[in-house]
């Protein structure tokens, strides 16, 4: 069981690190992966709290695509 939840770990990081935009991969890799909180994030980056799900919205896009061709 736990062998199956790292392999999927590591398959959801090789398709992160497959998007185009780098503040998409940091951003997805301290909400899920460093557990960050959304204001945190959006201060750290300079993003405005909208601003911040709006690239997170089209990350989450961008890495359904790449799920469904691999």
């Amino acid at each position: 069981a736990i062998q199956d939840l790292l392999k999927k770990k590591l398959y959801i990081q090789s398709l992160i690190d497959q998007l185009s935009n780098p503040d998409m991969i940091d951003i997805l890799y301290r909400r899920y992966f460093y557990h960050q909180k959304w204001e945190f994030i959006a201060y750290e980056k300079h993003y405005t709290y909208q601003g911040l799900h709006k690239i997170h919205a089209k990350a989450l896009i961008e890495l359904e695509k790449l799920n469904t061709f691999c």
